[in-house]
């Protein structure tokens, strides 16, 4: 049996679960429509084509990640040609980002996918019920009162 089965307490692994699962069936999507970037990626592109030239710290507060998350992630998006590193003209230190035309065609790939990934979601969400709102509730939760918390509460008999 998974254990992510028994119970409440593998709800971190059942939500990894199931972000794998959406990866991989959106991989098979994208390599049918010659998307190169990532699946993982995507908003990254997204949030780069709003924004560049950024930085990668422009690029994380955009999407409320971590630097070192992002940092990560474009090693990748440069070798595969889709970003490419350019010189700050004010400060040579930092590290500016911008989509390649390849990057670019890419998103434009994407973008064409896109109505269809939303038909998709909305079919599944009449289906099964608004996952993203339930995911958003169940984030903002745990932000608000934390699992240690929520222990603290439950120990003292809350």
């Amino acid at each position: 049996m998974n254990p992510a089965d028994e119970g409440r307490t593998f709800l971190g692994r059942l939500a990894e679960d199931l972000s794998d699962l959406v990866a991989s069936q959106s991989q098979v999507l994208f390599s049918a429509r010659e998307i190169a970037i990532p699946v993982r990626s995507v908003s990254l592109m997204v949030a780069l084509d709003r924004l560049q030239p950024a930085t990668a710290t422009d690029l994380a507060d955009a999407l409320e990640k971590s630097h070192q998350l992002v940092s990560q992630k474009l090693p990748k998006l440069l070798q595969l040609g889709l970003v490419e590193r350019i010189e700050c003209p004010t400060d040579r230190r930092r590290k500016l980002y911008s989509l390649t035309e390849a990057g670019c065609v890419n998103l434009e790939r994407f973008a064409d996918l896109q109505p269809a990934l939303e038909r998709a979601y909305t079919e599944l969400a009449a289906e099964v019920g608004d996952i993203h709102a339930l995911l958003r509730k169940t984030a903002r939760a745990l932000e608000t009162v934390s699992l240690a918390e929520r222990i603290g509460a439950a120990a003292n008999g809350a």
